[in-house]
Protein backbone atom coordinates (compact mmCIF):
# COMPACT_ATOMS: atom_id res chain seq x y z
CA UNK A 1 0.00 0.00 0.00
CA UNK A 2 1.41 3.40 -1.00
CA UNK A 3 1.93 5.97 1.76
CA UNK A 4 -0.83 8.53 2.10
CA UNK A 5 -0.04 12.16 1.38
CA UNK A 6 -1.59 15.34 2.64
CA UNK A 7 -1.12 18.92 1.53
CA UNK A 8 -0.31 21.76 3.89
CA UNK A 9 0.19 25.26 2.50
CA UNK A 10 0.82 23.88 -0.98
CA UNK A 11 3.45 21.33 0.12
CA UNK A 12 2.88 17.57 -0.03
CA UNK A 13 4.03 15.52 2.97
CA UNK A 14 4.06 11.77 3.53
CA UNK A 15 1.77 10.65 6.32
CA UNK A 16 4.76 9.28 8.23
CA UNK A 17 4.31 9.96 11.99
CA UNK A 18 7.73 11.63 12.01
CA UNK A 19 6.32 14.24 9.61
CA UNK A 20 3.26 14.97 11.74
CA UNK A 21 2.76 18.70 12.20
CA UNK A 22 2.21 20.01 15.73
CA UNK A 23 1.22 23.44 16.98
CA UNK A 24 3.46 25.90 18.78
CA UNK A 25 2.05 25.00 22.20
CA UNK A 26 2.95 21.31 21.86
CA UNK A 27 6.33 22.22 20.38
CA UNK A 28 7.12 24.60 23.24
CA UNK A 29 6.12 21.97 25.81
CA UNK A 30 8.34 19.32 24.16
CA UNK A 31 11.32 21.68 24.15
CA UNK A 32 10.71 23.12 27.62
CA UNK A 33 10.35 26.61 26.17
CA UNK A 34 7.62 29.20 26.20
CA UNK A 35 5.45 29.85 23.18
CA UNK A 36 6.75 33.42 23.36
CA UNK A 37 10.30 32.14 22.81
CA UNK A 38 9.24 30.25 19.68
CA UNK A 39 7.50 33.37 18.42
CA UNK A 40 10.63 35.48 19.04
CA UNK A 41 12.74 32.90 17.21
CA UNK A 42 10.40 33.05 14.20
CA UNK A 43 10.53 36.84 14.22
CA UNK A 44 14.36 36.75 14.44
CA UNK A 45 14.48 33.96 11.80
CA UNK A 46 16.35 31.55 14.03
CA UNK A 47 15.57 28.28 15.76
CA UNK A 48 13.30 25.65 14.23
CA UNK A 49 11.92 25.68 10.70
CA UNK A 50 8.14 26.03 10.67
CA UNK A 51 5.17 25.74 8.34
CA UNK A 52 2.65 28.54 7.99
CA UNK A 53 -0.87 27.15 7.47
CA UNK A 54 -3.24 29.79 6.19
CA UNK A 55 -2.85 33.33 7.46
CA UNK A 56 -2.10 32.71 11.13
CA UNK A 57 -1.59 29.04 12.03
CA UNK A 58 2.00 27.93 12.62
CA UNK A 59 3.04 24.28 12.75
CA UNK A 60 6.30 22.46 13.38
CA UNK A 61 7.27 19.09 11.93
CA UNK A 62 7.94 16.24 14.38
CA UNK A 63 11.04 15.44 12.32
CA UNK A 64 12.37 19.02 12.66
CA UNK A 65 11.73 19.02 16.42
CA UNK A 66 13.60 15.72 16.85
CA UNK A 67 16.48 16.96 14.67
CA UNK A 68 16.67 20.21 16.65
CA UNK A 69 16.92 18.23 19.90
CA UNK A 70 19.57 15.89 18.43
CA UNK A 71 21.74 18.74 17.17
CA UNK A 72 21.63 20.39 20.58
CA UNK A 73 22.47 17.19 22.46
CA UNK A 74 25.95 17.29 24.01
CA UNK A 75 27.95 14.43 25.45
CA UNK A 76 30.22 14.99 28.42
CA UNK A 77 33.18 14.28 26.16
CA UNK A 78 32.12 16.99 23.64
CA UNK A 79 33.97 20.27 23.73
CA UNK A 80 31.80 23.26 24.64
Amino acid sequence: MAPKHHTVAGTTHDSDPADRLVDEHETAARLGLSVKTLRRWRWARKGLPYVKVGAVAVRYSEHDISSFISVGRKNHSDAA
